[in-house]
């Protein structure tokens, strides 16, 4: 079912829709997951009007964000009925109970050197396998903070998988220059997973800009704050 638009919502008239959409909020989804605190300081509404919207958005979406009252077995049969991502790797797939899980944030950590940008890459691939070989049929956007992006690899990878130099085509890639940038890209993300057909979302890495601009104890609160938000 297509999800509701931001106007559709109880309490969303046009004046509403125009503050929303200029603070970057595009769906119902992205409201159901604010606070309505979150949500006044950011949109410059009321605070009581904003908790009114936060609730309309996660009554319309309760089925499919599963915030809504379920019994066990519903959730488990709705967790099996999900199709999750390879990693390429048949021991960490093994590792992480078949794969990646959609609509779900993995972190994978280790130490400089370890293989995490590699095994972003692969996943980059992998995700534009059919859904009969553990991928999900669609594309891929590579958020680099670190400079580590190679559409070469991508090639080496891809002929592994039985794939050729056209999975560059399926795979978008953002050189991110700063931590102020990386927020603003969420807007772009979500119009491309709506628009382009992107699975994949890989940010190599999350907190590096973070690390970078906030070196201090005395901003430490303000760098945690920033990272939660985003």
């Amino acid at each position: 079912m297509e999800e509701p638009s931001l106007k559709d919502l109880t309490g969303v008239g046009e004046r509403t829709l125009k503050r929303l959409e200029r603070a970057g909020i595009r769906s119902p989804r992205q409201l159901a997951l604010m606070t309505a605190s979150e949500l006044a300081s950011i949109a410059d509404i009321g605070e009581s009007h904003a908790l009114a919207i936060t609730e309309a958005a996660r009554r319309e979406l309760e089925g499919a964000l599963r915030i809504g009252v379920m019994k066990a077995r519903e959730h488990y049969e709705a967790l099996l009925k999900q199709r999750k991502l390879t990693t390429g790797c048949s021991n960490l797939d093994s590792i992480l109970d078949g794969g990646l899980e959609p609509a779900a944030i993995t972190e994978f950590v280790g130490s400089f050197g370890s293989g995490k940008t590699q095994l972003m890459h692969q996943l980059c691939v992998t995700v534009q396998l059919p859904e009969g070989r553990g991928g999900l049929a669609g594309k891929a956007l590579y958020l680099d903070t670190e400079r580590g992006f190679s559409p070469k690899r991508l090639i080496h990878i891809a002929s592994r998988f039985g794939l050729d130099e056209g999975v560059l085509d399926n795979v978008f890639s953002v050189n991110v220059v700063n931590s102020d940038h990386q927020v603003a890209l969420l807007d772009e993300v979500e119009r491309l997973v709506r628009s382009e057909g992107v699975r994949l979302v890989v940010v190599d890495s999350l907190t590096s800009l973070f690390r970078r601009e906030y070196p201090g104890r005395d901003i430490l609160a303000e760098r945690q704050q920033r990272l939660n938000r985003y």
